[in-house]
């Protein structure tokens, strides 16, 4: 199998300057997504996320796989054509729809989903396990890349990425616009009361 390192002569921009670009596409898509929140609702910025992460790692899958067939071949097609822009184009789309939904919106919608009795203790042990995940998903990256392919990796999380979106349209709750009171109202059947008008900042 082929080591994701084969590959970085693909990338003619030198490592500092891509991460310098993909950390500027980050940070501008970060604050960009915060107004968008109260505006356009939870569940389209995560449907917009789940949609632009999925694409973005089958494409990446899409062009790795191209790469390894070309490596094999001695034909550098792909390579002289697409790999200056393309993986860079394709991973800093991916860091774009990260921020705009996946990144903020799951801690925002957590601290208004959670009833107010155990909300510190609940987000503080949501946070925890996205954390913990995040730190499994760093430690492997590089060891499926090695053992198996960049292009199979790619492909796997593309494939994590397209089961968010039936999870976001069909499970996740929209909660723009609505009151705690409302919300714990929507998870709570049998609870009866007058419901709070303002809304939540």
């Amino acid at each position: 199998m082929l080591s994701y390192l084969h590959f970085l002569d693909f990338f003619r921009l030198s490592p500092n300057t891509s991460s310098a670009i993909v950390g500027i596409i980050q940070l501008l898509a970060f604050f960009i997504s915060l107004p968008l929140i109260d505006r356009f609702g939870r569940k389209f910025l995560l449907l917009v996320s789940a949609v632009g992460m999925t694409i973005s790692n089958l494409l990446l899958g899409t062009y790795f796989y191209f790469a390894e067939l070309e490596k094999s071949t001695g034909d550098l097609f792909v390579a002289e054509n697409f790999g200056g822009w393309f993986p860079l184009t394709v991973m800093s789309v991916f860091i774009a729809a990260y921020s705009l939904g996946f990144g903020p919106v799951p801690f925002i919608i957590m601290s208004e989903l959670f009833p107010s009795i155990a909300r510190s203790y609940l987000c503080s042990m949501a946070s925890f396990v996205n954390h913990f995940i995040l730190f499994l998903v760093i430690l492997t990256f590089p060891i499926v890349m090695e053992k198996m392919s960049p292009s199979f990796t790619f492909w796997s999380l593309g494939v994590f990425s397209l089961v968010t979106i039936p999870f976001v349209i069909f499970i996740v709750k929209e909660t723009k616009g609505k009151t705690l009171t409302q919300i714990e109202l929507m998870f709570d059947s049998n609870r009866t009361g007058p419901v709070e008008t303002e809304k939540i900042i």
